[in-house]
């Protein structure tokens, strides 16, 4: 499945828009909340290719910014809170997908997590983690991040029944088993 996207980038916002791609009022509808990890690999928009290839129907929608921590969209007075809530009130989702930054950890990422939910809920939309990848330098350091995430992600996950996609464990074993493939652009 081949769809032109045409994306445009400004000091504080990245734009895609699709040629040729109807909205169906029967796909599921998805938000990725998270940051630079999310949008500028264009997560969203592979999954979404990803899902058509498969034969399903999705929609996409962002509410990501570049270093961003989910502390900052569950806060209700941060730019990052006021912005989710705007977009949890103008639309209904199926699902809404959780990213944290690279840094974070349990006691970081728990109580954002339980303050989104309910939001979450609220909207009719059911919460889903994205585990992120590391973005260490080192294959060393990658490793240590990748257990960092799935630690964090996996506790969550279980507290909160929520799933999670691993996406830390595919990229350490890609990166173990295929050193030649690099999943890395010069950022990390």
């Amino acid at each position: 499945v081949i769809h032109e996207a045409i994306g445009s980038y400004t000091d504080t916002h990245f734009t895609v828009k699709y040629n040729n791609v109807k909205k169906s009022e029967t796909a599921k509808k998805y938000l990725f909340v998270g940051n630079s990890a999310t949008y500028v690999n264009g997560t969203p928009i592979k999954f979404k290719g990803l899902a058509l290839a498969a034969g399903v129907d999705i929609d996409v929608a962002y509410s990501t910014v570049g270093s961003s921590y989910l502390s900052e969209f569950a806060n209700e007075s941060h730019t990052n809170g006021i912005t989710l809530r705007r977009k949890l009130k103008d639309a209904k989702y199926d699902y809404v997908v959780l990213q944290d930054a690279g840094s974070c950890v349990y006691y970081n990422t728990k109580p954002a997590v339980e303050k989104l939910l309910p939001l979450i809920k609220e909207n009719g939309a059911e919460a889903l983690l994205y585990m992120r990848y590391s973005a260490s330098t080192s294959a060393q350091g990658r490793k240590e991040g990748a257990k960092q995430h799935f630690d964090n992600y996996s506790k969550i996950s279980e507290e909160f029944d929520i799933p999670y996609a691993p996406a830390a464990l595919a990229y350490a074993i890609c990166t173990e088993k295929y050193p030649e493939i690099n999943l890395y652009s010069d950022d990390n």
